[in-house]
């Protein structure tokens, strides 16, 4: 059985014990304190500038673009796009933004710019099977 005094002792040095896992917690955590995620404003807002980018990009091209060939410009002009599979991810953008047809076969055309007169791309655009746009 162990003595008040023995009691106390133990006490006090797991208190002093915790008190040193605290302090390297709360400095591992101050470490972290300038990687917090971006406020969802902020990324709102980039990611509107992203799929501007990416629209001018498509028209600028004349063709539709795949989210591979996207994916690699929109990098080269700086943009770094998160995740393991970045071109899902972006792709996942452009269909959810609902600003672009994802015509089966080509890539993206974005909704508000002319459609180009080539014949492949009137024809999937046209063709009910042949994009998935509107509804997904």
């Amino acid at each position: 059985m162990q003595s008040d005094r023995d009691f106390m002792c133990a006490a006090m040095r797991e208190r002093d014990n915790l008190a040193v896992r605290i302090a390297a917690i709360d400095r591992l955590l101050d470490s972290y304190a300038g990687r917090r995620p971006a406020p969802k404003k902020r990324r709102r807002e980039g990611l509107a500038k992203l799929l501007s980018d990416a629209e001018a990009i498509i028209v600028e091209s004349g063709h539709p673009m795949t989210r591979g060939e996207l994916t690699r410009r929109l990098e080269a002009k700086g943009y770094v796009l998160p995740g393991v599979n970045k071109m899902q991810v972006l792709g996942t953008n452009l269909w959810r933004s609902g600003r672009f047809w994802q015509l089966k076969g080509l890539g993206y055309w974005p909704k508000a710019a002319q459609a180009p007169d080539d014949a492949t791309f009137v024809a999937a655009l046209n063709e009910p099977a042949g994009y998935v746009g509107e509804d997904g």
